[in-house]
């Protein structure tokens, strides 16, 4: 498993475009687990299981590219529950994917998988 956080992530999402806006707003470290591309294989469905299980990782951001990530993006589909947070339009395009818009700083889903750790 690779370096993970003793005192675990405020998320985890797949890149440093997901990840950044976050980092900034918050000054807490988010994973990224498709490296800060996307492109590499960082964290595995299990190695993402284990940190929510421990308490080390509690929310999964999608960005609208989850979906390069197949073994992730259906662990976390079925693992983890959508959820709201306070202040942020989850119905907000995330960017270029299907809409064509540019990639902005928002993101198309949260998912809560705090039931993991209980």
């Amino acid at each position: 498993m690779p370096y993970t956080r003793a005192d675990g992530y405020l998320a985890a999402t797949l890149d440093s475009h997901g990840a950044s806006p976050l980092i900034f707003a918050t000054g807490r470290a988010v994973l990224t687990f498709g490296g800060y591309v996307g492109k590499d294989d960082i964290l595995t469905p299990t190695g993402l299981k284990e940190l929510a299980a421990s308490g080390r990782l509690r929310y999964e951001i999608d960005d609208g590219y989850l979906w390069d990530k197949p073994a992730i993006n259906s662990w976390v589909k079925t693992n983890c529950s959508v959820a709201q947070a306070p202040g942020v339009d989850a119905s907000a395009s995330a960017g270029h994917t299907s809409t064509g818009k540019p990639r902005d700083q928002q993101f198309t889903a949260l998912y809560d998988c705090a039931t993991l750790a209980n």
